[in-house]
C-alpha cells in the first residue's frame, strides 16, 4: 500500500500538471519560469477543486478522487486543446514542460556569470527548499495553528469522507478547535493529496513547494521589470524564500507560502497584462 499511494500521487500531480501545462500554453506564457509557474498553480487549483466537488458532497474517498482529478485533468487538456487532437495536445503540452525546465537548467551558466551574489543566493534557496523537505519527511508536523485546526481539518476530511461538521469537546479550548469549522477550507487541502494516499508522512510537503512556487513566481516577475540584470531575478527568488516568515511556514501545514505564489501569479498576469492598476 506504501508503494501503491505513492504511485498514486505521483499520476495526480503528473496529469494535473500536464493539463495546467495546456492552459498554461492556451495562455500564452512565456516557456520558462512563467510556463512552470502556471503549472504549479493550475494543476494546484485542479486538485484542490476536485478534493472541494467531493468534499461538499461527502463523497471524499481515495478512489473517488483519483477518478475525479483524472477526468478534470483530461477535461481541462480537451478544452485547452485549440482545435488539436486530444493526443497532440497532450504531447505538446508534456513536451513544453520539458522545454520550460530544459531553459531553467540552463540558467545555471546564465547563474554562474551573474557573480557570487547570485550564486550564493541560489545555493541558500536550493538548500532551505533541500532541508525542509528532509525535515517533512523526517518530522512529525509540530506548528501552532496547525494543531488547532490546519491538521485537523485535513485528518477529519479524510475520516468523514467529506467537509461534515466536526464534533469537538465543550471544553475550555473549544473556540480554539471550532476554528476547524469555521475557517475556509482551501490550500491546506493540498495536504490532503498526500495524506489520503500515503499517510502523514509527507502532509506539510505543500507548503515546501508553495515556497518553491512562490520563488518561480518571484523570479518571473523579477525577469520582467529587470530584464538587463543577471543576478537580480535569482538574489529575489532566494529573498523571498528566505524571510524569516516564509522560511518558518515551510515544513508546516500553514496556507501562507501557497496563498502568496497564487496572489504574485495574479499580479504579474500573462506578459503585456501588468496589474499596477
Amino acid at each position: 500500500m506504501f508503494v501503491l499511494g505513492h504511485v498514486a500521487v505521483l499520476l495526480l500531480i503528473a496529469a494535473a500538471v500536464l493539463a495546467s501545462s495546456s492552459l498554461s500554453r492556451f495562455a500564452k506564457l512565456e516557456p520558462g519560469a512563467e510556463h512552470l509557474l502556471g503549472s504549479m498553480l493550475g494543476a494546484s487549483a485542479l486538485l484542490l477543486v476536485s478534493i472541494h466537488v467531493l468534499g461538499v458532497t461527502n463523497a471524499l474517498w481515495p478512489g473517488a478522487l483519483f477518478g475525479v482529478a483524472i477526468a478534470l485533468s483530461l477535461t481541462l487538456i480537451w478544452l485547452t486543446r485549440e482545435g488539436e487532437t486530444f493526443t497532440a495536445r497532450a504531447r505538446g503540452s508534456a513536451g513544453a514542460l520539458w522545454y520550460s525546465a530544459r531553459r531553467l537548467g540552463a540558467l545555471a551558466r546564465e547563474l554562474w556569470a551573474a557573480g557570487p551574489v547570485a550564486l550564493l543566493a541560489a545555493g541558500a534557496l536550493l538548500s532551505a527548499l533541500g532541508w525542509a523537505t528532509v525535515l517533512t519527511y523526517v518530522c512529525p508536523s509540530d506548528s501552532w495553528d496547525g494543531v488547532w485546526y490546519h491538521d485537523l481539518m485535513v485528518g477529519y476530511a479524510i475520516q468523514e469522507h467529506g467537509y461534515a461538521p466536526i464534533g469537538l469537546p465543550d471544553v475550555s479550548i473549544g473556540p480554539l478547535f471550532q476554528q476547524a469549522n469555521g475557517y475556509p477550507r482551501n490550500s491546506e487541502m493540498l495536504s490532503l493529496v498526500f495524506a489520503i494516499y500515503t499517510g502523514r508522512t509527507w502532509l506539510e510537503l505543500p507548503s515546501v513547494l508553495g515556497a518553491l512556487t512562490l520563488a518561480l513566481g518571484t523570479y518571473a516577475f523579477v525577469r520582467r521589470v529587470a530584464p538587463d540584470s543577471r543576478a537580480a531575478p535569482f538574489v529575489w527568488a532566494a529573498a523571498i524564500v528566505l524571510l524569516p516568515g516564509v522560511r518558518l511556514v515551510m515544513r508546516s501545514t500553514y496556507v501562507d507560502n501557497a496563498f502568496a505564489a497564487f496572489n504574485l501569479a495574479a499580479f504579474i498576469g500573462p506578459k503585456g497584462d501588468w496589474r499596477f492598476g
